[in-house]
C-alpha cells in the first residue's frame, strides 16, 4: 500500500470557516494482487535480464508486467524501464494504470509504442543534422500515390506493368486492387525485400503477380525520394529507418543514459520490422521482458509473427551468453466461465500450435459456477434475423442482468460487416459504435459539410448557382427542399418588384456576393442571412495571416446550428442519434487532421488542406475518441480486440470455414 498527501494544511473559506485537508490513504490494486508463482517469477527479475512469459488469455501477463515494473520503478526510476504495447489504444490504457499505481511524477509517458519510439529517434536524428523533421505517410496519403502511379500507367507515362492478363488497367484501378497493392508493399517493406528481390521471388515461385507490384513498389520508392517526400515515412519503413538510425550511433539521450530494461506486452503481434527495432535498441545494453500468447495474434495480415518473440528472445540471450528466463504464467483461478473453457479446451488442439503450448494448460475450467450456459449459438437464414436476435439477447442481457453495454462487444470480419451491424443494430434500439477510424472525410456527411463550404470560403471564384444551392441545403445553413423553395419565391418576388427578370438560381448565388445581402428577407430568408453573415465572417479569418484552417473551421463549427443541435440528437439510441454522433465523430476527425496538418506545415494555406481531404479516399489514422463509447456496444474487428476486455463478446456472420479461420 502507498500512502500520499492530497494536500499540507488548511484554507480560509469566504465565510470566515476553515476547509480541513486530511492525508489520503491511496491503495494500490498491483500491491494487493495475491500474484500467481509465474507472475512472482517475473516481478522478482533483476534489471537487465532477458525473459520470456507467455500465458493463456486471462492469465495475468499484464498484472505481472506492471507488478514487475512498479518494483524496479520503486527500486531505481521509473525513467530506467521503457514498457511498450502494440498500438496507441493499448499504450494509453497501459500508460494510465502505471501511473495510478506508481502514485509519483516521471519525465515522460510510462508506456509507448513502437512507432512512437521510432519517430522520437528519427526527429532526434534529424535536429542534429538540421535536416527536415519526419512525417509519417498515412494510409490514405499512401492510396493517393499509388492512383497516381496507376493513372501514369493507364496514360502511358510509365510503362506497364508486368501483370498476367487478367490484371488489366480496369482492375488496377479499383480500390480494392490498391488496398492489396499496400499490404504486399508494407510486408515488403516489413522484411526489408527491395522491388529486385521482389521481382525474383515472384519468377521463383512462379508468382508473376510479384513481378508486376515490383515494378509498382520501385516507381512507389521512386516517389518518396522526390524532395517534396523527403524525411516522409510509412509505417513500416518507418521502423526499419529507425533501427538503422540507431546502429549508426545516432541515440536520442533519454535512450541512451535512462534506458536500463524493456517491457514488451502483446509481444505475438510483432513484426518483422518492430524486432529489428528492439534489437537495435536492446543493443545499448538494456534488458528486455516479452509478454504474449502465440495462440491469439490478430495481426497476421500486416506480417505479425507469432513465433517471433521466442526466437527474438532466445537469439539475444545466446548473443549476451546469459540464461533465457522462460515462464508459464497459469491463472490462479478460472479465467473464463465453465462451458467457455470447454469449448475452448476441445477447439484448441486443431489450431496448429505457434513456438510454445504449455499456455493451454491456462484454461483452467471453473467448478460449481455458472448455473446459467455461457454460450449462445443460433443459425439464421437471413441476416435480418440474425440483427434481430442479438439485438434482443443484448436488450435482455442489459436490463435483466445488469451489464452495461460499454461492457459488450460484437465481434465481425470486416469493416463492411460491421457497418451493416450497425445500422441494423441502431434500428432495434441498441446503442452501437464501431471502434476504429470512419470512412474518409470526404464521405462523412458531417465532415464534407465543413470542407464545401471552407473550399468555397477560400476560393477566389464567384459562388456558382450550384454552389450556392449546396450551400444553403447543407446542414450548416439549414435548408430543406421546402424552406429553399420559399427563399427561392420571396427572391423572385422582390426581383419582379425591382423590374428585374432574373432567375432564382442567380438570385441566390447572388447573395454571397455581399455580407448583407439577405439582411431584408423576411421569414426563412433571416435563416439565410445568418448564413451569409458566417460565410464573410469565415472569408475575414481566411484573408487573415495570423489565422489557420484550424480557426476558419472551429468558427465554422461553434457558429452553426449542428454544433447545438448535433450533440442534442446523439443522445439516442436509434438511427438518427446513429447518424449524430458519426457526424460528431467526423468533425472532431476533421479538427484532428487540421490540427496535424498546421503542426507539419505551419506556412500551407488553408486551401492545401481541403483539397488533400477531398482527394483523400481512406480515412486516416485519429487519435480522437468517438462520442458516447462507453455508453454503447463496441463493434470491432479482431485486430481491434487487442488490450480489451469485455463480459459479452458477440461473433457475427460467421460461416463455416470462412469466419472465424481457425488457421
Amino acid at each position: 500500500m502507498s500512502q500520499g498527501w492530497v494536500i499540507l494544511g488548511a484554507m480560509k473559506k469566504s465565510g470566515g470557516q476553515t476547509a480541513q485537508f486530511r492525508k489520503q490513504v491511496l491503495v494500490d490494486p498491483i500491491d494487493s494482487l495475491e500474484l500467481s508463482d509465474g507472475q512472482q517469477q517475473i516481478v522478482d527479475l533483476p534489471l537487465g535480464a532477458v525473459a520470456l512469459a507467455v500465458g493463456w488469455p486471462g492469465s495475468g501477463k499484464t498484472t505481472a508486467l506492471k507488478a514487475h515494473f512498479l518494483r524496479l520503478a520503486r527500486e531505481t526510476s521509473p525513467e530506467n524501464i521503457l514498457v511498450i504495447a502494440a498500438n496507441r489504444t493499448a499504450a494509453a490504457k497501459l500508460r494510465d494504470e502505471l501511473a495510478l499505481a506508481f502514485q509519483g511524477s516521471t519525465l515522460g509517458p510510462t508506456a509507448r509504442t513502437l512507432s512512437s519510439i521510432a519517430f522520437s529517434i528519427l526527429r532526434h536524428s534529424a535536429l542534429e543534422q538540421g535536416s527536415k523533421l519526419p512525417e509519417l505517410i498515412s494510409g490514405s496519403e499512401q492510396d493517393v500515390i499509388l492512383a497516381e502511379l496507376v493513372e501514369l500507367f493507364n496514360k502511358g507515362v510509365l510503362p506497364e506493368p508486368s501483370f498476367p492478363k487478367h490484371i488489366t488497367t480496369t482492375v488496377m484501378g479499383l480500390s480494392g486492387f490498391r488496398a492489396e497493392l499496400r499490404d504486399v508493399i508494407a510486408v515488403a517493406i516489413e522484411h526489408s525485400i527491395s522491388p529486385q528481390a521482389l521481382a525474383k521471388l515472384g519468377v521463383e515461385k512462379n508468382k508473376p503477380e510479384w513481378v508486376g507490384v515490383s515494378e509498382i513498389y520501385a516507381h512507389y520508392l521512386a516517389e518518396l525520394e522526390k524532395p517534396h517526400n523527403s524525411h516522409r515515412f510509412d509505417p513500416s519503413a518507418l521502423l526499419v529507418e529507425a533501427a538503422k538510425v540507431l546502429r549508426a550511433g545516432v541515440v536520442p539521450s533519454d535512450l541512451q543514459k535512462h534506458v536500463k530494461h524493456i517491457l514488451v506486452d502483446d509481444a505475438q503481434e510483432l513484426t518483422p520490422a518492430a524486432v529489428e527495432l528492439l534489437a537495435a535498441l536492446t543493443e545499448l545494453g538494456a534488458g528486455l521482458v516479452l509478454f504474449g500468447d502465440p495462440d491469439v495474434s490478430t495481426l497476421g495480415f500486416r506480417a505479425a509473427d507469432p513465433e517471433a518473440m521466442h526466437r527474438f528472445a532466445d537469439s539475444l540471450a545466446k548473443k549476451r551468453g546469459v540464461q533465457l528466463v522462460q515462464t508459464y504464467i497459469y491463472p490462479a483461478h478460472a479465467s473464463h466461465p465453465a462451458d467457455i473453457s470447454e469449448a475452448i479446451t476441445r477447439i484448441s488442439p486443431r489450431i496448429p500450435v505457434a513456438a510454445a503450448g504449455p499456455q493451454r494448460q491456462g484454461m483452467k475450467p471453473a467448478v460449481g459456477v455458472d448455473a446459467e450456459p455461457s454460450i449462445e449459438a443460433a443459425v439464421f437464414s437471413l441476416q435480418q434475423e440474425e440483427a434481430g436476435w442479438l439485438a434482443n439477447r443484448l436488450r435482455t442481457l442489459h436490463l435483466n442482468e445488469g451489464i452495461a453495454f460499454k461492457d459488450m462487444a460484437i465481434v465481425a470480419r470486416s469493416r463492411d460487416e460491421l457497418e451493416e451491424l450497425e445500422n441494423a443494430l441502431a434500428a432495434e434500439s441498441v446503442p452501437v459504435r464501431i471502434v476504429g477510424a470512419q470512412s474518409a472525410l470526404r464521405d462523412e456527411f458531417g465532415a464534407v459539410s465543413y470542407l464545401r463550404l471552407a473550399q468555397q470560403v477560400l476560393s477566389s471564384e464567384p459562388v456558382s448557382v450550384e454552389n450556392a444551392i449546396a450551400l444553403l441545403t447543407s446542414p450548416i445553413a439549414g435548408f430543406d427542399a421546402i424552406t429553399l423553395r420559399r427563399l427561392r419565391r420571396v427572391l423572385r418576388k422582390q426581383e419582379l418588384e425591382a423590374g428585374s427578370s432574373r432567375s432564382s438560381g442567380e438570385l441566390m448565388a447572388e447573395l454571397f456576393t455581399a455580407a448583407g445581402s439577405a439582411a431584408t428577407l423576411p421569414g426563412d430568408g433571416k435563416r439565410a442571412d445568418r448564413f451569409i453573415k458566417l460565410f464573410f465572417e469565415l472569408r475575414e479569418i481566411a484573408a487573415d495571416e495570423t489565422k489557420t484552417i484550424e480557426d476558419l473551421l472551429w468558427h465554422a463549427w461553434v457558429k452553426s446550428s449542428p454544433s447545438k443541435a448535433w450533440p442534442q440528437l446523439s443522445r439516442g439510441i436509434e438511427e438518427v442519434a446513429l447518424q449524430a454522433n458519426r457526424n460528431l465523430d467526423s468533425v472532431v476527425a476533421l479538427f484532428s487532421a487540421a490540427a496535424r496538418f498546421v503542426e507539419r506545415n505551419p506556412t500551407a494555406g488553408g486551401s492545401e488542406f481541403v483539397e488533400q481531404q477531398l482527394a483523400l479516399a481512406l480515412p486516416e489514422d485519429s487519435l480522437s475518441v468517438a462520442t458516447n463509447l462507453n455508453q454503447a456496444v463496441s463493434l470491432l474487428t479482431p485486430s481491434a480486440l487487442i488490450s480489451k476486455r469485455f463480459r459479452v463478446v458477440a461473433l457475427a456472420h460467421m460461416q463455416e470455414g470462412i469466419w472465424p479461420n481457425l488457421k
